[in-house]
């Protein structure tokens, strides 16, 4: 089969997909909350990511998780608390 000398058009070519990205803040009162599929929960000052626990919060505090792409960042009162792969 013979190949064309055409030019593709721009509808011909795949777009770059956009990084996708969540957040959620809330403060360390009990509740639960997702973001892409993953769960927070905060239970008597226990805050836990998908079941593992990530220290203890006051009911005043900040609690703040971000998902760019395939970056995961939890911060409590704007200090980072590593997130366990």
């Amino acid at each position: 089969m013979a190949e064309s000398n055409t030019p593709r058009s721009s509808a011909d070519r795949p777009t770059p997909r956009a990084e996708t990205s969540s957040e959620v803040s809330f403060s360390g009162n009990d509740g639960r909350h997702e973001v892409n599929g993953d769960v927070l929960e905060v239970r008597q000052g226990r805050l836990s990511v998908n079941g593992e626990y990530y220290g203890t919060v006051k009911s005043d505090s900040m609690i703040r998780y971000t998902v760019r792409g395939g970056q995961k960042k939890l911060t409590v009162d704007g200090k980072p608390r590593p997130l366990r792969k």
